[in-house]
């Protein structure tokens, strides 16, 4: 237990002096243009205050609330909308495992699948979007909608009306730089493109047992021709594998 507590402590340093310079540098330029009036008072003030912005954004990348397994459970849904976003592709027993969890704790989920216009995917969004609902109907899971969206998905929560934007990962010994680094620019995003206080991040640790999975490692194992009816609900195993088979192989 003190081992993994330093290994999170000890990424989360990593995180945070990696992201220093970014942060600084993004403070100024976000106080520059939510107040331009003030910032032309003089670079020192304009620094000063971007500095107290990028120490804001600093504090809230080091104290994001992350939920641990085993879930904690909670009496009855809270009555707000949240998200998780990702790539899904495709999606796994891992990705399921917190959906069913946010499923149980809030009344709508949204399951956002995100588009970066500069990757190229071997199978479409709308393909995946149908083979996830596949998952979730196979689960019966019935307030989760499943949707495609092309842009900042901060942008999208607004719109949505989402409370929290959650994110799963493994380990943060695995995840912490690339998540944290996600968090910032979406906080970024927010005060000085959206001008709004940001929306909560809140990490979704995935059961140990699930861990290694990843859509990677389920790609790597329908191109190998290997079983993956323990990564994949078992009436998707002829769906997922019809969509990636042919893609990887």
């Amino acid at each position: 237990a003190l081992s993994r507590v330093l290994l999170t402590l000890k990424a989360r340093r990593v995180v945070i002096t990696r992201c220093a310079k970014l942060l600084a540098l993004g403070g100024v330029v976000t106080f520059a243009s939510l107040f331009p009036r003030i910032a032309l008072h003089g670079f020192y003030a304009t620094t000063l205050v971007g500095l107290g912005l990028a120490c804001y954004i600093g504090s809230k990348l080091v104290l994001s609330e992350s939920i641990a397994f085993p879930y904690p459970q909670t009496p009855s849904r809270s009555r707000d909308t949240v998200l998780l976003a990702g790539s899904f592709n495709p999606p796994h027993l891992g990705h399921l495992a917190i959906l069913r969890y946010l499923s149980s704790r809030h009344t709508r989920v949204l399951a956002v699948i995100g588009i970066n216009k500069n990757k190229k995917y071997s199978v479409s969004a709308i393909a995946r979007q149908e083979l996830l609902r596949t998952m979730l109907r196979e689960l019966k899971i019935d307030n989760i909608d499943v949707v495609i969206h092309s842009g900042y998905i901060w942008r999208f929560a607004y719109k949505a009306g989402a409370s929290i934007m959650y994110r799963g990962i493994r380990s943060w010994r695995k995840d912490a730089l690339e998540e944290k680094m996600l968090e910032c620019l979406n906080m970024f995003g927010q005060l000085a493109i959206g001008r709004r206080y940001p929306i909560p991040t809140v990490y979704v640790h995935a059961d140990p047992r699930m861990e290694h999975f990843s859509s990677t490692y389920l790609r790597k194992c329908l191109a190998s021709g290997k079983d993956v009816s323990h990564i994949v609900p078992a009436g998707a195993v002829d769906f997922v594998s019809a969509l990636y088979k042919a893609k990887v192989s």
